[in-house]
């Protein structure tokens, strides 16, 4: 079986979330998320009490679009969200007081349209 691009950086956040489970023990904790198949780890995380069984009680919230996942963190209806690359930069050129704690990007191998951040 093949993993996709999208499923590896939904795991990433899923083991970034287990990864600090010793400092949220006790602490709800609200992740946004966007209808996309990018959220696959989240579900079975939740489904499979991932989070549970590492002291987490994580709470999924929908939020309808990719560029107001910015806006959930900073009213902090969500504690945790997986913007775009762009939509991120976009907020923290805005004004947010965003921090991005971790990274992740996926492409087809045929896209020809590719930009460099720097």
């Amino acid at each position: 079986m093949r993993i996709g691009n999208y499923t590896t950086v939904a795991l990433g956040t899923f083991l970034a979330l287990v990864a600090i489970a010793p400092t949220l023990a006790d602490t709800a904790l609200k992740v946004g998320y966007t209808a996309s198949t990018d959220s696959v780890a989240l579900y079975v995380g939740q489904k499979q009490a991932f989070f549970k069984k590492h002291g987490l009680d994580v709470q999924l919230q929908l939020i309808p679009l990719n560029s107001t996942l910015p806006a959930a963190v900073q009213s902090d209806s969500v504690q945790i969200a997986g913007p775009s690359t762009p939509i991120v930069l976009q907020a923290i050129d805005g004004g947010l007081d965003l921090v991005a704690a971790a990274g992740g990007a996926s492409t087809s191998k045929k896209a020809t349209n590719y930009a460099v951040v720097v």
